[in-house]
């Protein structure tokens, strides 16, 4: 009998690595945002993680969603913490000059 096995396995194996290398090429490419939206984003993950971190504090009989709640919230205010971070950064590294 002649191993048929092999090919479906390279075939299924190359199937998964071109899905694979869609995906990433999905995720890391470049997207250009409008300027208000730019410069509110840090403030909207802000809000979002205050938003997220009170409806945690004020939910009754939902206490299987507040542990969620809680880590949105903390999620949202870390990746407002660092992109003010990174901007604050630049443009401080900008404004020096060498």
């Amino acid at each position: 009998m002649p191993p048929a096995a092999p090919s479906a396995t390279a075939s299924g194996r190359s199937q998964a690595v071109s899905l694979l290398l869609a995906v990433q090429d999905f995720l890391l490419r470049k997207i250009w945002l409008p300027k208000l939206v730019y410069s509110l984003l840090p403030w909207l993950y802000l809000l979002l993680s205050v938003a997220a971190a009170v409806s945690a504090l004020f939910l009754e009989h939902w206490s299987w969603i507040v542990p969620y709640m809680l880590l949105l919230g903390i999620g949202c205010l870390h990746a407002a913490v660092l992109i003010l971070t990174l901007r604050w950064r630049y443009a401080r590294r900008k404004s020096v000059p060498e």
